[in-house]
């Protein structure tokens, strides 16, 4: 049986980004691993978009090139029962991913 996931400790680096450290190393392209990977652990995964979440403050220090505007940012939980994957940088700027484990089906 394999080891699913749970929450972990977040330690941020100086910019704010982090991976959970149970987080397998998915590159670009690996959509399909990655789903896979998720219906393995029974999680379902929530992107949250700094864009969208962070004040206009925060926002206008990344567009400004401030990377490390994003260790300011306090993703938004889309719930009680979430858990934080990680925070990356992306193409579209920081996202922060969170899960949750699937109620079991009989």
């Amino acid at each position: 049986m394999k080891k699913m996931i749970e929450a972990a400790p977040v330690a941020r680096d100086e910019y704010g980004f982090w991976s959970h450290p149970d987080l397998p190393g998915f590159d670009e392209g690996d959509g399909d691993k990655y789903r896979a990977w998720l219906k393995q652990q029974q999680i379902t995964a929530k992107r949250v978009d700094m864009e969208a979440d962070a004040s206009d403050e925060l926002n206008d220090r990344i567009m400004d090139g401030d990377i490390a505007a994003t260790a300011d940012w306090t993703p938004t939980s889309p719930g009680p029962d979430w858990f934080l994957l990680g925070i990356h940088d992306t193409d579209d700027g920081p996202v922060a991913w969170f899960a949750r484990r699937e109620p079991e089906t009989t």
